[in-house]
């Protein structure tokens, strides 16, 4: 007995006998073998199951009732193959329609319809024909039997995705990252100047600090006022109502070009980061994307108000979320804005509850009508589009698509701004646009070249003048060279295309205070320039390598006596040696009030101090 024979065994085992309250009507084990074998039988069900296994492990007869099925029914159950066995109730109307047939409507309330519901399309052939054969190929009545999808994806061709054409007006918000790919670098260089904290818990930073990162950097952005209308990031409800700063913050923490102290929660550049910002724009692109599709510490729920995982966001498998929307993406024609009605309806069809399938429990959603909460169980609408808009804007966040924001979008919320019908506003999508970025990063092409920013010219260059000035041109360099001099040396003006930096004592004392000593800093310069140091400069950094090492504040317990004789007795005792140190030489006592003061003169003097305290 062949193993395929064995599983539609095994299958038609779980089938009723008689037709099921929820199955369609007709498809019942009994139904099924009187239509197929032209015969009523009592025969119990182990033979039975026999029988109608050995008919369907025929691949010659299923596609002979296949072949039978008059074009209206086959048109039905080819799109239900090429939606992989799912269902898409106006599909399947728009199909009976062509052919002269109005379905009922549904009955049902349009609130509670779910477009995806299992074989809705077998209801549809019942009403219109009661004996239609397409029946047949269903004899559990609740699902499209595998052995049968199997056979006739072999002869129904594969769906084809097409998409119509959005173009985006003065009602939308258009959020283009493709061209903006430097930022990730300037987010780093932002967190190495600013004190900015985020919350560990959900990667969140403060409001005010993605306001100073936005005027900082000037990269475009759009907010929810708390009531579903455009403002700017300064007036959201919340930092998690920010479709570009706070998922680019989550992004790069996520990715390693920014680290979060777990003490202070302060933000700094990653340990990885110089290794990630010298690879090219696109390649840093890319980077932050994977480590996006793969990492679990992101929880998109977070980033939606009113929705509630009774679990824990961290125990949902959000990374086939995010696979499943960029498989999506792929099917999208690259650089052209599409309707996201239509990437939604797709999305509908080949994933349905693409979120709260990957849940041990089922996403709640919470409102309120002033009084007391309420709970209602995910669906599509309420539920599952809103986390897809939310994937969307991460991928936004990278370049990898395009996104038209649009404003006023039903959404039930527990916010408690309610319109006429009781229900919430929030942002939507009007449409996106799949960015040539986007179609490298999921491999639809070869290569990108990440173009240079506008106003820049990439020059990967350091340059040492005589009047110790470094000039840093803008290359892929240039952000790691920057963060590291802008630690230690004061900022000049510079030309458009370049930023410089005043090498003098104070900045080479601030780097031996930090453990990098003079020898270092001159290595780093040689390194990064190409090229020996000026003489004059090399001269000032003998002169300055020359008094480092040579002084240190320490701080000590001191066994004084008043003469000489008294201390060489007590370091002679055998008892006190063992705790005793050798005598100090080249030492003198500072007053501990006075450490400050001593350290500050030397070092105004050229003198670079140890502080061992």
């Amino acid at each position: 007995m062949s193993s395929s024979f064995e599983r539609i065994v095994d299958y038609l085992q779980d089938c009723i006998v008689s037709d099921g309250v929820n199955s369609v009507k007709g498809s019942g084990l009994r139904s099924i073998y009187a239509r197929l074998f032209s015969a009523k039988t009592t025969k119990p069900k182990n033979e039975m199951v026999e029988d109608l296994a050995a008919f369907y492990a025929d691949e010659r007869s299923v596609l002979a009732l296949w072949e039978s099925l008059k074009p209206m029914d086959k048109e039905l159950v080819a799109a239900s193959v090429q939606f992989n066995g799912r269902s898409h109730r106006p599909t399947f109307r728009d199909i009976a329609q062509k052919h002269g047939f109005s379905p009922s409507p549904p009955k049902r309330f349009p609130y509670l319809e779910e477009d995806f519901a299992p074989l809705d399309f077998l209801n549809i052939i019942a009403e219109a024909d009661p004996a239609s054969k397409a029946i047949l190929l269903f004899p559990g009545g609740k699902e499209f039997p595998p052995f049968i999808l199997s056979i006739l994806k072999g002869v129904v061709p594969p769906f084809v995705f097409e998409y119509g054409e959005f173009k985006p007006s003065d009602k939308n918000v258009v959020i283009s990252r493709q061209d903006r790919l430097s930022d990730f670098a300037e987010i780093v260089k932002f967190c190495a100047a600013e004190k900015v904290k985020v919350n560990l818990d959900n990667h969140f930073v403060a409001k005010a600090k993605l306001v100073k990162a936005r005027e900082v950097i000037g990269f475009d952005d759009v907010g929810d006022d708390g009531s579903g209308g455009f403002c700017d990031i300064r007036d959201v409800a919340g930092g998690f109502r920010t479709v570009v700063a706070q998922p680019l913050f989550a992004i790069m923490l996520n990715c390693g070009l920014l680290d979060a102290d777990p003490e202070d929660r302060l933000v700094k550049p990653g340990k990885s980061s110089m290794d990630l910002l010298s690879l090219p724009l696109e390649e840093q692109a890319k980077l932050a994307c994977q480590y996006y599709l793969m990492d679990l510490g992101i929880c998109e729920s977070r980033y939606l108000a009113g929705v509630g995982v009774p679990d824990g966001e961290r125990l949902v498998w959000w990374t086939e979320a995010r696979r499943k929307v960029a498989n999506l993406l792929k099917t999208c024609p690259v650089d052209r804005f599409v309707p996201f009605e239509d990437f939604e309806k797709y999305m509908r069809i080949f994933n349905g509850d693409f979120i709260s399938r990957l849940l041990d429990a089922p996403i709640v959603l919470r409102y309120n009508d002033g009084f007391r909460n309420y709970f209602r169980p995910a669906s599509w609408d309420y539920c599952h589009v809103h986390f897809l808009r939310v994937i969307l804007s991460f991928f936004s966040a990278v370049g990898a698509v395009d996104v038209a924001y649009k404003e006023k979008v039903n959404y039930l919320t527990n916010a408690g701004n309610f319109d006429s019908d009781g229900v919430s506003m929030c942002l939507g999508v009007g449409g996106l646009r799949l960015t040539e970025l986007g179609a490298w990063i999921f491999g639809l092409t070869e290569s990108f070249l990440a173009p240079p920013t506008e106003g820049e010219e990439i020059l990967d260059s350091l340059v040492v003048n005589d009047d110790f000035s470094v000039i840093v041109g803008y290359g892929q360099k240039r952000i790691q060279r920057e963060i590291f001099l802008r630690k230690f040396f004061t900022p000049l003006p510079a030309e458009v295309g370049s930023v410089a930096f005043k090498i003098d004592l104070p900045g080479v004392t601030r780097a031996y205070a930090q453990g990098v000593p003079p020898k270092k800093i001159v290595e780093y310069l040689e390194e990064e320039g190409g090229r020996p140091l000026p003489e004059a400069v090399a001269d000032a950094f003998a002169v300055w390598k020359e008094k480092t090492g040579r002084i240190t504040l320490r701080s000590v317990t001191l066994l004084e006596t008043d003469d000489k004789e008294l201390l060489d007795m007590f370091c002679g005792m055998e008892a006190l040696r063992k705790y005793l140190g050798a005598p100090i030489k080249n030492a003198a006592v500072v007053r501990e009030d006075k450490k400050k003061s001593v350290k500050a003169v030397l070092e105004k003097n050229g003198w670079h101090v140890r502080d061992d305290d």
